[in-house]
């Protein structure tokens, strides 16, 4: 017997962002402007001593712990991850997964479809309004769907701009 991968992991294709020739690029959150004089030679100094041969702290201890003292949170509520896609893995392999829906209002970031296709996540797609800003209706729209997750991007990618606070709490607030 031939081990095989599960059914339709085939035909996923690599994932690439777009990588247009402009100034700055939205969707990739990159700065158009160079790293400081002087980054290389702190950065050098910063890992020199560093262990490279051992596996980090998988747990992250000592991160979660400055950054819980920096946003004056407990650390027992701070997450750290090896960017936003691992975090979004997590989400949805514990609140997605078969039998499971997530929603997302487009256009947003590519790698949510992705992700859910990944997870074997079932997926919504509604349109934002025409200035990108949600309001009270895609509230009802999430009420009505019921979803297990729902996607929202503040600064939203790749239109960069940011939702309403109050309308954010009352998509949460829906689930």
């Amino acid at each position: 017997m031939t081990a095989e991968p599960r059914e339709g992991l085939r035909d996923t294709t690599p994932y690439v962002s777009p990588q247009p020739e402009i100034a700055a690029r939205l969707n990739t959150n990159e700065s158009p402007h160079p790293l400081p004089r002087g980054f290389f030679d702190e950065l050098t100094l910063a890992i020199a001593n560093l262990p490279l041969n051992r596996y980090p702290d998988g747990q992250m201890r000592r991160l979660r712990e400055e950054l819980a003292t920096m946003s004056g949170t407990d650390v027992s509520g701070t997450w750290a991850a090896n960017g936003s896609n691992e975090i979004l893995t997590q989400l949805l392999q514990a609140y997605g997964g078969p039998g499971r829906r997530a929603l997302t209002f487009e256009p947003t970031y590519l790698l949510h479809t992705r992700l859910c296709s990944l997870t074997h996540t079932a997926i919504e797609h509604r349109p934002l309004p025409a200035d990108f800003v949600l309001t009270p209706a895609e509230v009802d729209i999430a009420a009505a769907l019921a979803p297990d997750v729902v996607f929202v991007c503040s600064p939203n990618n790749p239109t960069g701009n940011a939702q309403p606070v109050g309308i954010v709490q009352a998509l949460a607030e829906t689930l």
